[in-house]
């Protein structure tokens, strides 16, 4: 891969202010950031016009966190810089190789900044140009904290939350746990990342019977949210282990069809490496966000901003394209919050009602474990667009074109905790995983016989079920 040019950069990264112990990081081809924007209503604009990725907004400060690929960063500095700065060390720039990074030592005169942003529409004279300011580079969450404990030696009977997986120990414990109960599990692989890693797909159920309520469970699109992986295999090994002594557990494996796809970037997270998530990214190999990738529910023609549907989508496109679920649930971290549909329109979904009453029924679970747990936001639930909209994501693919209720769940706010902490965020989590489960029935009942409908080129129309 070609690496841009760093020089036309270095001048527009006199903008930032560094103490002089600082030490910041610019991926070769991500870089995570925040900012502040005077106007909120403005950020819509920003996104769509430079394709930025949000992780995050604090509404009190107007503070949002981003992800962008180089490219896009540089063109966000470009937009003509308003700033006084005054350089008081030597930058030094190392490029080995596409992994390493551009380290930056020294300190610069704290100065205002500020980035004019163009007009979504030169030619509207009601258009106005935002201002973002405080822009700065930060640390990616992969970068920070304690060496993440890896293992290749989980087992389908081993305590699988001792440890992160490597990337051969993810695979060896999918195939461990399908072959720990053959008559309720199956693996298949259905499909390979950019860089050739499986996409591992898991089917759990008492039969082979598909037409019940069917449940998909995904974690890790974004490759550094890394809870996800390891909660969603002890899920798995919970159902298995516990299906001939726990009436509830047997009970839900045998009324359901429970598929998981655990790992749906494996490039993402394993960047660093197949043996460590240190160094793991939330884009794919080619640099996108997977969850700004899928059919968009507003545009006719693929997702949002004319990139190619990315091949870790296209593998989940065709799978899901051949099943149908009830319900959904899509596994992210940086936060601890029940997102519910939409995220990229302000409309509330016709099965608003049924939503928050879901929602809250999880929230409510988690808080029986720990109160402080999943307190912000509405305590620990919020409608997708009133928290920042998101264009092109899996949650509402699914809901508009699948006609499957998905939710994405936040599980932590740090996305790589220590794994001495991934119990806690099990034990605060699984109650409201298999109470979820449990809500496909009846939706599964309210919907059998309804005609499809015409919403939608893929799918049938968005049904509305009883609160």
């Amino acid at each position: 891969m070609r690496v841009p040019s760093l020089l036309p950069l270095l001048p527009c990264l006199l903008l930032y202010t560094l103490q002089s112990s600082s030490v910041f990081s610019l991926s070769t081809d991500e870089v995570f950031f925040s900012f502040q924007i005077n106007e909120l209503s403005a950020l819509n604009r920003l996104v769509q016009h430079l394709q930025l990725s949000i992780d995050s907004i604090d509404v009190a400060t107007r503070t949002v966190t981003a992800y962008a690929s180089t490219e896009n960063f540089q063109a966000l500095l470009e937009q003509h810089p308003q700033h006084e700065a005054k350089e008081t060390g030597s930058p030094s720039a190392s490029l080995p190789s596409m992994f390493d990074v551009l380290s930056l030592r020294g300190s610069i005169r704290e100065a205002q900044k500020s980035l004019s942003l163009p007009k979504a529409d030169s030619s509207s004279s009601s258009s106005t140009s935002a201002v973002v300011h405080s822009l700065q580079l930060r640390q990616r969450p992969s970068e920070t904290g304690e060496a993440p404990v890896m293992s290749d030696k989980l087992t389908a009977t081993s305590d699988v939350l001792s440890a992160y997986p490597t990337y051969e120990g993810y695979k060896s414990l999918v195939r461990g746990l399908a072959a720990l109960r053959p008559d309720l599990c199956r693996v298949e692989k259905i499909g390979d990342s950019v860089l050739g890693r499986e996409i591992l797909l898991m089917r759990v159920s008492g039969d082979a019977n598909d037409d019940k309520p069917s449940v998909l469970l995904d974690a890790n699109m974004h490759g550094d949210e890394v809870v996800g992986l390891p909660l969603s295999l002890k899920l798995v090994q919970t159902l298995l282990q516990g299906y001939d002594s726990d009436a509830r557990l047997k009970s839900i494996v045998n009324s359901s069809v429970l598929w998981f796809i655990p790992l749906r970037n494996p490039d993402g997270t394993y960047a660093g490496g197949d043996t460590t998530i240190r160094g793991a990214r939330r884009f794919n190999s080619n640099w996108l966000d997977l969850n700004r990738n899928h059919p968009y529910m507003l545009m006719a023609e693929g997702p949002p901003g004319g990139r190619p549907i990315q091949t870790e989508n296209e593998v989940f496109l065709d799978f899901v394209r051949t099943h149908n679920f009830t319900l959904g649930v899509n596994m992210h971290g940086g936060a601890e919050v029940i997102n519910y549909p939409w995220d990229s329109i302000q409309e509330r979904h016709p099965d608003d009602a049924w939503w928050r009453r879901v929602a809250k029924k999880y929230a409510d679970a988690a808080h029986a474990v720990d109160p402080r747990y999943m307190s912000r936001f509405d305590n620990g639930i919020t409608n997708g667009y009133d928290w920042y909209s998101v264009w092109g994501g899996e949650q509402d693919y699914m809901n508009h074109f699948r006609n499957t209720r998905m939710f994405t769940l936040e599980l932590s706010r740090p996305k790589m905790p220590p794994a001495r902490m991934l119990p806690f965020y099990w034990d605060r989590n699984k109650e409201g995983l298999l109470g979820f489960i449990e809500e496909a029935a009846p939706v599964f009942e309210s919907l059998k016989g309804e005609a499809e409908g015409s919403q939608g080129e893929e799918g049938g129309a968005e049904n509305e079920i009883l609160p």
